[in-house]
């Protein structure tokens, strides 16, 4: 039996297991495209939420410092002066009130990729089924030539 085929099966597992780490582990190229699109999610988000808190700021010093605006949010809120009188007409789109939101939390996602263990095992399987083969192939050669 010759040392050929047993490096042969190795090389193979050795292939084998470089390939799939290298597009589909965990440090993969396909996983650092998930998480750079994760990343490019994530600081949206961030300018989002730094839009909101800007007006949300802008409506609280208004709020703090303008009785104007002070008395339109009581009028939102159904409140009034004691001697105003309200006509509220419904189902207009003016008629409904503006509910601002202080933004929403996002949770990163992991990224998918295959576990290096199931890696090893099919390049383990891979280097297994090069050595059966081949050892299945040179029987066949010797009883070719021992019948020929």
């Amino acid at each position: 039996m010759s040392v050929f085929k047993f490096f042969t099966a190795a090389w193979v597992s050795i292939f084998v297991y470089s390939l799939l780490s290298a597009f589909l582990g965990t440090s993969s190229f396909s996983s650092y495209e998930m998480i750079f699109a994760e990343r490019e999610r994530l600081i949206k988000n961030m300018e989002d939420l730094k839009a909101i808190n800007q007006e949300l700021e802008g409506s609280f010093a208004a709020l703090q410092y303008d009785s104007d605006t002070i008395a339109v949010y009581a009028r939102d809120l159904g409140y009034g002066t004691p001697n105003e009188r309200f006509i509220r007409i419904t189902g207009f789109p003016a008629a409904v009130k503006k509910r601002v939101t202080a933004g929403q939390q996002i949770l990163p996602n992991d990224p998918q990729s295959v576990p290096n263990k199931t890696i090893h095992i099919i390049a383990f399987f891979a280097g297994f089924f090069t050595l059966m083969m081949q050892l299945i192939l040179g029987l066949r050669k010797k009883k070719a030539e021992g019948i020929g």
